[in-house]
């Protein structure tokens, strides 16, 4: 309809200056009416055609549909492209220092420790289990990192930001505490029948295996809970099955390759939980521990022993389990590479770096580049015997390089 007032108004305008034209020139209307009559007709003939188009184009106009030509994004479609990249880069629970959570009466509390007093921030959501563990969203889920717990003792479930959902797997056994950390998840597995601790599963995302194996029925995991490291090694503490009392602390790769015991004396009785903070490992005691109860003992690691520290003071609360999302390395890992099987250098480094076997009669594998969270970031098999990383594209920071069991720690400035 525009288009139509447009050409209207233009004709008239090209009809009556065509007449005033021949006016000035001519002087004389009266010998070129015939022609003038000729012009208008043939002009009016043109008005009736386009206006005869304008009201056909007119009444099939549907103003939801673009008809310029040019690509149109409606406001409905905009709101779900940001939706889509809303979901594409969702993030999942957010990791403040010192602090870590715990599960209390149905609920997941938010605790932080300031210095030697630990502070109660609140309920952040409704837990479904008695055991909880924070790491990446190993089923596939966009809201990640992410809680863990065991829905019931023969499924796991994970929160996927509104709720939680239970993981499809089925383990062989029943599952109970767990610990996590980066792409990382551990439960302690237990015989369905007898509940006889059977040893600790990993989880991936696709199935359970279990990576460390209880041979001696005498003994069990004393305090109910799991703990890994930055890199991925899992920690846990073990003793006599009857006392609940502990006496060694383990330390155990991804692959369930014992790597260290330290020597670990300690009432553990009613230790529902431990969690691992900047390298060191907080236990927490219950109200029936008959030392130290509704307590939190930190463990550190000095000349090849675990050392329990002055008891920090918990909420008189009877929690169920424990759970840390910045849980750094003991420091003798950190300094120690007597498991190593290769060198690295330079570290730190900018670049590259270059790998080299230490043991002229054992080939380098599968290597693995692990970032502080204990994700992987780069991934390489069958090893040249001097192979050189191109670590340029990878943001500054603490790496660990891991090679079957072995690994060492590097800088990226």
């Amino acid at each position: 309809m525009i288009l139509f007032i447009i050409l209207l108004i233009y004709s008239y305008i090209y009809f009556y200056t065509y007449i005033l034209l021949d006016l000035y020139l001519h002087k004389q209307i009266n010998i070129f009416y015939p022609f003038i009559k000729m012009k208008m007709k043939k002009s009016l003939t043109i008005l009736l055609f386009l206006f005869t188009c304008s009201i056909a184009t007119f009444g099939q106009f549907d103003p939801s549909v673009n008809h310029s030509g040019i690509m149109e994004i409606h406001s409905s479609s905009v709101s779900n492209i940001e939706n889509d990249m809303a979901g594409s880069i969702q993030t999942g629970i957010t990791c403040v220092p010192n602090s870590f959570w715990a599960v209390y009466s149905g609920q997941i509390v938010s605790l932080t420790l300031n210095g030697n007093e630990v502070i109660n921030n609140g309920n952040v959501m409704p837990s479904i289990g008695n055991s909880l563990a924070f790491c990446n969203n190993l089923d596939g889920g966009s809201f990640t990192p992410t809680f863990y717990t065991n829905k019931t003792s023969t499924r796991a479930a994970y929160y996927n930001g509104t709720g939680w959902t239970t993981c499809s797997p089925q383990p062989k056994t029943w599952i109970v505490n767990s610990g996590g950390n980066g792409n990382f998840l551990y439960f302690t597995a237990h015989d369905s029948v007898t509940y006889d601790p059977i040893g600790i599963s990993r989880y991936d995302g696709t199935s359970y295996n279990i990576v460390y194996n209880l041979s001696d029925t005498s003994r069990a995991v004393t305090v109910a809970d799991l703990v890994t490291d930055e890199a991925g090694n899992l920690w846990f503490f073990v003793g006599n099955r009857t006392s609940l009392a502990s006496d060694t602390l383990n330390m155990l790769s991804p692959s369930g390759q014992l790597l260290k015991q330290y020597p670990f004396q300690y009432n553990t009785d009613n230790a529902y939980g431990c969690i691992m903070m900047n390298g060191v490992i907080y236990i927490g005691l219950g109200g029936a521990n008959p030392d130290h109860p509704y307590t939190l003992i930190p463990v550190t690691i000095k000349d090849n022993t675990a050392i329990a520290g002055t008891p920090i003071p918990m909420p008189a609360n009877s929690y169920a389990d424990l759970a840390s999302c910045t849980p750094g390395s003991p420091l003798t890992i950190k300094e120690n590479p007597v498991y190593t099987q290769f060198s690295i250098y330079p570290n730190p480094a900018n670049d590259y770096i270059r790998v080299l076997s230490t043991n002229p009669a054992r080939s380098l594998s599968t290597l693995r580049v692990y970032n502080s969270l204990g994700i992987i970031v780069f991934r390489k098999d069958k090893l040249a015997a001097n192979e050189i990383i191109d670590i340029s594209g990878f943001p500054s920071g603490i790496y660990y390089i891991m090679i079957d069991e072995s690994y060492l720690k590097i800088i990226k400035q």
